[in-house]
Formats: C-alpha cells, structure tokens, sequence
C-alpha cells in the first residue's frame, strides 16, 4: 500500500511515543506513553482523547462493540466509541503489554513473565476477568486473534495459542 505521514494533533506531548494501534470501521486509534489516547490518528482530524490514566498504554484492539486497552500497570479500559474511556479492571500486580478480543466478545491481555488475563466483554462493555495459568513465564508481548484462534507471542521465540483463552497449548519456548 501507499504510506503517508500522520500529522498528529499540536497538543500531543513532545516526544511522545505510540506504543500500539487498532482501527475498527472507520475509526482508528493508537495509545502511548502517560495514558496518550489518539483518536481518529489516521482521519483528517486526529483528536487526543482523556484516558484518566497517567501509566503507559500499552496495547489497544478492536472489540465487536468498541475498543479495548490495556495498560503496563495492569489496567483494563474500554470504550464504545473510542472518545469515552472507563476502567473494567486493574490487576496492580500484572504489567499486560497487549490484548486481543475475538468476534464473539472474548478478551485476552498477556504480559510479563507469561500473564495471561482472559475472560469476556458484555455487550454493555464490561469485562469479566480471570488470571489464567500457563506452562510458560516468558514475557509475553503481543496477542493477536484470527481463525477462531489468539496467538500470543514472547521472548524466546515463546507462541501459545487458544481458542477459549482459558486453556492454553505451548506450540514454542
């Protein structure tokens, strides 16, 4: 495809960094350090938009009713529309570093040392949440779904995968 420069809001710190993206329909979204949501980053009008969180944004997807985020302390936020922003979990002791929703509303965060959160989004937009345990404690750093499958990759070369995000199969450490 053709690439072409994203002119940011005059707003947006100095030096900030973006650290994940998501686009749903046509709204796009990418969050960043100290709690930076960028809304509409690849329209015509990008807006930062308040998440109420100052820890860095680690990763952000698309949900079938909204969008998700999570953050490197363990915060879970969600948004229908990507401009209003609410708190569903905060698991203080669990840095997530991405999360994935499926077509049917089920989540996953991964993080360090091999945390996994998993659970689901009502249609309302809350999640219910469980730690889920694994054979690995490799730092996890992305998860993706696709084919009815999250893939959530690591350090080492470290890929599991699930089709409910409660059972996890090592296929790589």
């Amino acid at each position: 495809g053709v690439f072409q420069p994203v002119i940011l809001p005059g707003d947006v710190p100095a030096k900030a960094a973006l650290l994940a993206f998501a686009r749903r329909g046509d709204l796009s979204l990418a969050v960043g350090e100290k709690g930076l949501i960028i809304r509409n980053v690849t329209g015509q009008t990008p807006e930062i938009v308040e998440s109420g969180l100052t820890a860095d944004l680690s990763g952000v997807c698309a949900a079938p009713n909204g969008f998700l985020a999570c953050s490197e302390k363990g915060d879970i936020l969600y948004s229908a529309n990507g401009t209003d922003w609410e708190s569903q979990a905060k698991w203080s002791d669990m840095p997530l570093a991405a999360i994935a929703a499926s077509d049917t509303r089920l989540l996953v965060a991964v993080g360090a040392g091999g945390s996994i959160l998993a659970g689901s989004l009502s249609t309302a937009g809350d999640a219910l949440l469980s730690a889920v345990e694994t054979e690995s404690d490799a730092d996890l750093h992305d998860i993706a779904f696709g084919l009815s499958t999250f893939v959530a990759v690591g350090d080492e070369g470290s890929i599991l995968i699930s089709q409910t995000g409660l059972l996890w199969r090592t296929i790589k450490t």
